[in-house]
């Protein structure tokens, strides 16, 4: 009776262009099984399917998207929502083999968001700030440059900084494998592969 059921509930698919796969076979034999009330004799498992395909030739196609919605049984559609509103800006820095993280700077819309209910955020591992927008602005970058500037001077190390070319970074300069003049300013007209360089200043 079982393998009878599965057998025509095999035929009616191939039947009706539906893509099988293996996992498909044994939700459908352990729905027979447990309807016959036989689970207990029949496992479905991987061992089960080669058998089953060797004998019933059952062709396996993982490309869902070639059957027709039409011989689909059960639809859904995603319920419709609002777009989400709420957003973050995040700025991440690191030094080039990854070793050492400096603390991310989180941009948020609320300067005392609900989140930080009963949280001194001063003890956070994080820096926060927010505007209207939650975007990076110049002067909240610039407070990052400077903060960051302080702590290169007390270990008295300089570095490059790599950034991109967000319109908030300030007294960004070029430096092109092709050309000596490191010195060059930020230009809407440079060249997308051209890697942007903020020079730390000592500002302390």
């Amino acid at each position: 009776m079982f393998d009878k059921a599965m057998q025509i509930w095999t035929s009616q698919a191939v039947a009706a262009d539906i893509p099988l796969s293996d996992m498909m076979l044994q939700k459908k034999g352990l729905e027979f099984a447990k309807s016959l009330k036989i689970e207990n004799e029949i496992k479905c498992a991987n061992g089960w399917v080669y058998k089953f395909n060797g004998l019933y030739k059952v062709n396996f196609s993982g490309e869902a998207n070639s059957a027709s919605l039409a011989t689909l049984s059960e639809k859904c559609k995603v319920p419709e929502r609002k777009k989400d509103k709420n957003c973050l800006s995040v700025l991440l820095c690191a030094n080039s083999t990854g070793s050492h993280k400096f603390p991310s700077l989180i941009i948020g819309k609320s300067l005392n968001s609900r989140c930080f209910k009963n949280i001194n955020k001063s003890a956070l591992p994080i820096t926060y700030r927010a505007n209207s927008k939650a975007w990076m602005r110049s002067d909240i970058f610039i407070e990052w440059l400077q903060h960051l500037d302080r702590w290169f001077c007390t270990i008295n190390r300089k570095i490059l900084l790599l950034v991109d070319n967000a319109e908030s970074h300030f007294n960004l300069k070029i430096l092109d494998k092709n050309d000596n003049n490191t010195d060059k300013e930020v230009d809407d007209s440079d060249s997308d592969n051209e890697e942007m360089i903020a020079e730390s200043f000592h500002l302390a």
